[in-house]
C-alpha cells in the first residue's frame, strides 16, 4: 500500500513545482520561458539540497526566502494558455489519462472558460486550454474528471500572468483517496499541499493550515508517506488535508518563522484539490 502514497509525493514534488513556476520567473514579454529556463528549474528541483529538520542541523541549507513579500504582477498578456499532462495515480504508479475532460474555470464563479470537449484527452494525456485576461492576471484552476478516477481541482499558487506548459494534472484512483482518508466524511474535501521555497525546492519544517480548519493535517514524512505522527513537513515538503469543510479556504503556511503567501482554493466533496504555497513571487 505504500507505493500510492510514495506516488503521489513523486508526481506533485518532481512535476507540479517546475510547472506552476513558470509562471511566476521574470516576465521577458514573450508570455513564456524557453527550454533553457525549463531544464534550470528542473535541476532546481531534482537536485534538493539538505534542508534543517525541526531541531536544526548545523550544516543544513535554510529555505530560499528571499521572494518573501514580492508583489504579484498587476498586467498580463491579452490571452494565457495553460498546457500539460492528466496523470492518473494508483496503487502500481502513475500514468497518462486518455478521455479525461479539463476545463479552465474562473475561481470567483467557476465559470468555463475553456475546456477539452468533446473528445477529451488522447492518449498521452495532452490538454491544453486559453483564456481571456483582460489584461490582469487571471485568477482560475483545472477543473478535471475521467472514468473511474476521482474530479480534481488543481489551483496554482498564483494568479496567471504568463503562459504555463507543461502542467501536470494529478487524478486519484479511489483506493488512494481511501488510503489517504479512511475515514473521510461525506460532506467534506482533501486538499494537498506542498510548501515550496522561492527556488522550487520543497521546504522541510514547515506547518501548514487552512481556514476554516481540516478535521486534520496529515504529513508526510521525508519519502512522501504520510506520517501519523508528524507535525511538519519532511524532506517532501507535502501536507494532507482531510475533511476540509466544504467550501472556500484559505491555505497557507509557516516556514522559519515567516508566513507565507497564503491563496483560496476550494473544498468540495468527493473531490481532491492540489496547490502550492510559495513565499511569494520568484524573481519579481
Amino acid at each position: 500500500m505504500l507505493l500510492g502514497p510514495r506516488s503521489i509525493s513523486s508526481l506533485v514534488v518532481c512535476s507540479l513545482p517546475l510547472a506552476l513556476l513558470v509562471a511566476c520567473g521574470d516576465d521577458d514579454g514573450g508570455g513564456g520561458t524557453d527550454g533553457s529556463d525549463h531544464a534550470d528549474a528542473a535541476a532546481n528541483i531534482d537536485a534538493t539540497p539538505s534542508i534543517p529538520d525541526a531541531a536544526g542541523e548545523p550544516d543544513a541549507m535554510p529555505a530560499d526566502l528571499s521572494c518573501l513579500g514580492n508583489p504579484v504582477p498587476a498586467d498580463a498578456p491579452a490571452t494565457v494558455t495553460l498546457s500539460g499532462t492528466v496523470v492518473s495515480i494508483d496503487l502500481t504508479g502513475q500514468m497518462p489519462v486518455e478521455g479525461a475532460i479539463v476545463e479552465l474555470r474562473r475561481a470567483s464563479n467557476d465559470r468555463i472558460l475553456d475546456d477539452n470537449k468533446p473528445g477529451g484527452t488522447p492518449a498521452d494525456g495532452s490538454y491544453s486550454l486559453t483564456a481571456r485576461t483582460r489584461g490582469t492576471p487571471l485568477e482560475a484552476y483545472l477543473h478535471s474528471t475521467a472514468d473511474g478516477l476521482v474530479t480534481s481541482r488543481l489551483y496554482p499558487p498564483l494568479p496567471v500572468f504568463l503562459d504555463v506548459p507543461m502542467v501536470p494534472l494529478p487524478m486519484f484512483d479511489p483506493l488512494i483517496v481511501n488510503f489517504l482518508s479512511p475515514d473521510q466524511e461525506a460532506d467534506k474535501g482533501i486538499i494537498v499541499m506542498l510548501v515550496l521555497d522561492c527556488t522550487g525546492t520543497p521546504i522541510q519544517g514547515a506547518t501548514v493550515m487552512s481556514t476554516p480548519e481540516a478535521g486534520d493535517i496529515v504529513y508526510s514524512d521525508d519519502m512522501g508517506i504520510p506520517d501519523q505522527s508528524a507535525t511538519s513537513t519532511g524532506a517532501a515538503g507535502t501536507a494532507f488535508l482531510i475533511n476540509v469543510p466544504a467550501g472556500t479556504v484559505t491555505v497557507n503556511a509557516t516556514a522559519m518563522g515567516e508566513s507565507l503567501l497564503g491563496h483560496d482554493v476550494a473544498s468540495v466533496p468527493d473531490e481532491v484539490t492540489t496547490t502550492v504555497v510559495l513565499p511569494g513571487v520568484p524573481g519579481a
